[in-house]
């Protein structure tokens, strides 16, 4: 896949997060209590993260060139850091902005401790930060499940 498709895959992944989220939560909350739904994106944030994308590509492609190969994995995790910590305060999720945290974690293991580097290290980064966010947010949706039992449906 081109760094195009790439780019264009998380433009897309990106978009459709709030519209999932949505989703989920009227899936799971509705039935027992009701949901709160997120506000709109304003114009300004709208405007920030079409920025942070196209930063992401322009530093993706400059990266990729050999010169600056060693600078890919912390770069990138700076800038998955620094998205998740913007969208956690956006959001108001005090734990989003600590796993925002987490990308500079792996980066900074993956820079000094491993010789992982330019493609490759960022693939990899990717996939820690990805295989992390799952089990946070799977954990989370167990402890949600556990505190808040399904309760007995009565027919109408």
């Amino acid at each position: 896949m081109s760094l195009g498709g790439v780019q264009a895959l998380f433009l897309a992944i990106g978009l459709s997060i709030p519209w999932g989220f949505k989703k989920l939560k009227q899936r799971i909350a509705f039935p027992r209590r009701g949901y709160v739904a997120l506000s709109r994106p304003t114009k300004m944030f709208r405007i920030f993260m079409f920025a942070i994308f196209a930063i992401f590509a322009a530093l993706f492609r400059l990266l990729a060139s050999r010169d600056w190969s060693r600078m890919a994995v912390p770069v990138t995790a700076l800038v998955f850091a620094l998205a998740l910590i913007l969208l956690g305060l956006q959001v108001r999720l005090p734990r989003m902005v600590w796993e925002g945290l987490l990308p500079l974690g792996f980066g900074a293991l993956l820079y000094f401790f491993t010789a992982v580097k330019g493609s490759k290290g960022v693939v990899t980064l990717m996939v820690m930060i990805g295989a992390s966010l799952v089990i946070l947010g799977a954990l989370q949706l167990r402890s949600f499940r556990q505190a808040n039992p399904r309760p007995e449906e009565t027919e109408a």
